[in-house]
């Protein structure tokens, strides 16, 4: 079997994980949806739009939404002028339910890193039991759950709407292209 690192073709990656999920969690066939860049945007009360708590440092807040704009325009700027390729760095995922909500766990699971202006990329990937928000290690496969759930506790995953549904109402709406969608509602072999 070809190696992690020498994988090029999308196709190709989810058909790997897939199968190494499978085989790790030995729970029937695995899907998968790769998530470019999971920065969401919380509809959850007592939180403000970027996850932080209301009430809690308010003044770093304040200067936040004055300097992010900034920020993103010079390293855009910059990332074109050297060649690279720019990274929007919006909020393009939706967190909506109580506070104490699964989706706000799941959201919550990459929380350190939304504030950053690249996030690395992430994995969803699922069985009939069982569920999690992975990171693959780009030079050899290796798994870094971020965030698991198993029956009760995982949610319904609707890959055309791109949603995430738990059983206590909360849900996540992924930013994923139009590709990715549909290669994620594709049934793995076998």
């Amino acid at each position: 079997m070809t190696e992690w690192s020498k994988i090029t073709k999308v196709s190709e990656s989810h058909a790997y994980l897939r199968d190494q999920i499978a085989r790790m969690w030995n729970d029937g066939p695995a899907l998968s949806m790769h998530v470019e860049e999971f920065r969401p945007a919380y509809d959850v009360e007592g939180r403000r739009r970027n996850g932080s708590f209301k009430g809690q440092q308010g003044l770093r807040w304040f200067f936040g939404r004055i300097f992010l704009p900034v920020r993103n325009i010079v390293l855009t700027l910059f990332a074109m002028v050297s060649g690279g390729t720019p990274s929007h760095g919006f909020r393009n995922s939706k967190v909506t339910g109580p506070a104490t909500s699964m989706a706000v766990q799941f959201a919550d699971a990459t929380r350190h890193e939304h504030q950053q202006y690249q996030v690395d990329w992430c994995w969803f990937v699922w069985t009939r039991n069982r569920s999690a928000l992975i990171r693959v290690a780009k030079e050899e496969f290796r798994v870094e759950t971020l965030w698991q759930g198993d029956g009760p506790m995982r949610p319904h995953v609707d890959p055309a709407n791109r949603t995430l549904r738990w059983r206590d109402g909360s849900t996540v709406v992924l930013h994923l292209d139009a590709w990715e969608t549909q290669q994620a509602a594709q049934l793995p072999p076998g």
